[in-house]
């Protein structure tokens, strides 16, 4: 009786190479895949969290309304809870922190994901709620109940200095830390004391919210609105988009984990294919001689079957635990949070282990079917030339090492095209995927907003906008003495000004009111000169008034392209200018403004017109100095913010970094895949020709003249194997880069992955050199008679 465990066990511990090549590839699978279950689903989870941080968990808003409608949302059947808020009516900047005044309940305070910290929100009319950052920029300690004096800007223009009594400490969300925001809670007592004419915002959820998808949702809100007549325009709405797309998996995330995951297997499929394939060839005569003592197919087939679950069982464990270090490290490298139960990490566990062990299946599926069908007659005749058809044998008159070595690659065609074909996957796969990464540019991103060295831009410290835009223009601190004042300094080569004016804009026949047209000078055209995605920047007729510049942002919202025509309304003194302009060129960049046009058309606008912002160049020698200076400077002006290019590259490179990381060490795992099989087939290979070398070895082969045979065989599975990966990978690559750059990617700039590249050639070569070094050592542990004798 054949026992098919024993023959199973008995055939891995006789090919320890194949077992461990095998282990190595199923083991680097588990760990892809479980690393990228867990990461995706890390990822997917993280965005609810961040979506709830960021913009709170309720549904939607409902927007100017007054007290009754707002009684009448909390009553209707439909909504679980509805929270209140007023709008603004007070603002303050108190060092380089502007300050908000609102009032809110307890329910809109929770839905907008805001933390009381200590005590309550303000009851009466004289008590406030300020976060502790806030308190000390004031002067006051955080206790409750102590007085804190503030004067703002109200609604209505007035300056007000109040004296509040402190009823709670609020925690300062991360978003307002980044924008270096801060907001004050008051009572509704207070605004009914000022009589201000504010309206509310009524923040609701509804009921049910598990068995609703993001469109009934919106659906119910606006039938809501409808059915209680609170509007006849449904801009009042607002849907609280981040929130709702949290609801569904980001696509994003979840396409790139799946197509990530068919990568993994298909390489993994077709190296397990190719390893099992080798072996089952080499064994011919062995699984002919079971065949001739009654073995069935079936018992064939389970054999090999076998083989494969006792490498799964093994290698599947230890595949899991290094996936799981791996994307936990992964993710504190990319500054994420573990954010995922121990159920879903036991689902991975479990989809990782069903999707290996399927890989390894289909990976011995075709060897399985091979192996059955030997017959016992052809196996006693097998001389690892064996093919299912015979074909009239092509030989040489003369023979040499290039021949032989050309004759052992094709003596088995399906084998050595299978060998390339799973090499320059990898390599396929490996170079398109490092031209993406090595695409995406920090620098061209940082661009997008500075095209210099260093910026002063206004920052607006009060609530009446337009006021204070009007304001400005009178008294701006980027006037001409402050931009002489940094002109001067030692090191400063150039300052560029850009003046921007309110217009309204008529765009495919909407009025666009409150809009604004930024004035670049000729050297910051210059620069946008370099960087335009279509038409052309012609600076004579963009002085003259006849040509505009518009940004891709606008480009892919509102569909402007060049040759669109747009109407600009704006006043000159008393005269009321209406000017048809046409789109000349679409740029990446957004200074000032997403319209543009010459600083020259701006300034003769006489009035209502002022400096936004100035950009600075510095010599590269100065440029620490300089930047000492500016930052000096922008200390002593609570309404400017200042940035300079380094700065912001480091902010830039660091957020890019998590993510190169984490593309190139799915990169490198590929790559090790693919030396992992071209390591294997080269090895198997010699092993199961030891015969046969000795042989020829045994007739007058030199060792050198058998090292340089093999050295040919292993450059031409490595030469082809790069050629192949960089035509085809180079012109994937390339066109992935198009496609994200036409998704709206635009800081990608094409460059050729040259250092991965040469990475590849070098693992390649040190590959080879480490099999060829195996070889020799391995030759020489046995004397040419047992080489011979090797059956």
């Amino acid at each position: 009786m054949i026992n098919i465990n024993k023959i199973a066990i008995s055939n891995l511990k006789h090919s320890k190479l194949k077992s461990v090549v095998t282990s190595i590839t199923i083991v680097l699978t588990t760990c892809l895949l479980v690393s990228v279950g867990i990461i995706t689903l890390n990822m997917v989870n993280q965005f609810k969290i961040d979506a709830v941080r960021t913009a709170g968990n309720s549904h939607a808003s409902y927007t100017k309304l007054d007290e009754n409608q707002i009684d009448m949302i909390s009553k209707h059947s439909e909504i679980e809870s509805v929270g209140e808020n007023s709008s603004d009516i007070g603002k303050i900047t108190v060092g380089k922190t502007d300050l908000t005044l609102f009032y809110s309940d307890e329910n809109g305070f929770k839905f907008s994901n805001q933390n009381i910290l200590e005590g309550k929100l303000p009851k009466l009319k004289n008590e406030i709620a300020l976060d502790k950052e806030m308190i000390t920029d004031l002067g006051s300690e955080a206790t409750l109940g102590n007085k804190i004096k503030l004067k703002f800007n109200d609604i209505n223009g007035n300056i007000i200095e109040e004296e509040f009594v402190l009823s709670g400490i609020i925690e300062r969300s991360e978003y307002n830390i980044i924008k270096n925001d801060s907001e004050g809670v008051i009572s509704k007592e207070f605004i009914l004391q000022k009589d201000y004419d504010t309206s509310y915002k009524a923040i609701v959820r509804l009921k049910n919210e598990e068995n609703l998808s993001s469109q009934e949702i919106e659906s119910k809100v606006n039938h809501i609105a409808k059915e209680l007549n609170l509007y006849n325009d449904s801009d009042n709405i607002k849907m609280n988009k981040i929130y709702l797309m949290s609801k569904k998996p980001d696509l994003a995330t979840i396409v790139g984990g799946v197509v990530t995951t068919l990568i993994i297997i298909l390489t993994s499929c077709i190296v397990i294919y190719n390893i099992f394939y080798i072996s089952v060839i080499n064994k011919t005569q062995e699984i002919g001689k079971l065949k001739a003592i009654g073995a069935t197919k079936k018992q064939i087939k389970n054999i090999i079957l076998k083989e494969g679950l006792i490498l799964s069982i093994v290698s599947i464990p230890i595949g899991l635990i290094l996936g799981y270090i791996i994307s936990n490290l992964i993710l504190k490298l990319l500054m994420y949070d573990i954010n995922i139960d121990i159920e879903d990490i036991l689902l991975i566990i479990i989809s990782t282990t069903i999707l290996t062990i399927i890989t390894v299946y289909i990976g011995i599926i075709r060897p399985m079917k091979l192996a059955s069908k030997i017959s016992p007659i052809e196996a006693m005749k097998y001389n690892e030339s064996f093919v299912p058809t015979r074909k009239n044998r092509k030989g040489y008159l003369e023979i040499d090492i290039k021949k032989l070595a050309y004759s052992n690659l094709f003596r088995n065609k399906k084998r050595t095209y299978l060998t390339l074909i799973s090499i320059s996957l990898s390599g396929i796969l490996f170079v398109s995927i490092s031209t993406v990464l090595q695409s995406v540019n920090a620098e061209q991103a940082v661009k997008q907003s500075m095209t210099n060295d260093f910026e002063f831009k206004l920052k607006y410290a009060t609530y009446d906008y337009q006021n204070e835009r009007a304001k400005i223009a009178t008294n701006n601190p980027l006037n001409s003495s402050f931009i002489s004042d940094i002109e001067s300094i030692k090191g400063v080569e150039n300052v560029n000004v850009v003046n921007v004016i309110t217009c309204d804009m008529n765009i495919f026949g909407k009025e666009h009111k409150e809009g604004e047209l930024a004035g670049f000078d000729d050297d910051m055209l210059n620069r946008a000169n370099e960087s335009v995605e279509s038409g052309k920047i012609n600076i004579e007729k963009i002085k003259s008034g006849d040509e505009i510049i518009i940004s891709t942002l606008v480009h892919d919202i509102l569909g402007l392209n060049v040759g669109d025509r747009i109407t600009l309304k704006y006043n000159n003194l008393e005269t009321a200018i209406t000017k048809e302009v046409n789109i000349g060129a679409i740029i990446p960049i957004y200074i000032g403004s997403t319209f543009i046009t010459s600083n020259d058309l701006i300034k003769n606008t006489n009035n209502n017109n002022y400096t936004q912002l100035i950009q600075v160049e510095a010599m590269d020698i100065y440029y620490d100095s300089v930047n000492n200076v500016l930052r000096d400077i922008a200390q002593n002006y609570n309404n400017l913010d200042y940035n300079d290019f380094k700065g912001e590259l480091k902010l830039y490179t660091k957020a890019f970094f998590g993510v190169k990381t984490m593309g190139y060490g799915l990169v490198g795992i590929i790559g090790i895949i693919s030396l992992v099989n071209l390591a294997n087939t080269i090895i198997t290979s010699v092993i199961s020709r030891k015969k046969e070398f000795g042989m020829m070895q045994a007739i007058g082969m030199s060792n050198k003249q058998l090292k340089n045979m093999l050295q040919i065989e292993y450059l031409f599975y490595i030469g082809i194997s790069i050629v192949i990966s960089f035509v085809i990978g180079s012109v994937l690559g390339y066109f992935i880069y198009l496609e994200i750059y036409n998704m709206g990617i635009d800081y990608a700039v094409y460059k050729y992955p040259l250092i991965p590249v040469i990475v590849l050639i070098l693992s390649s070569v040190f590959t080879q050199m480490g099999i060829t070094y195996f070889i020799k050592k391995h030759f020489k542990m046995e004397s040419l008679i047992d080489r011979v004798k090797y059956s």
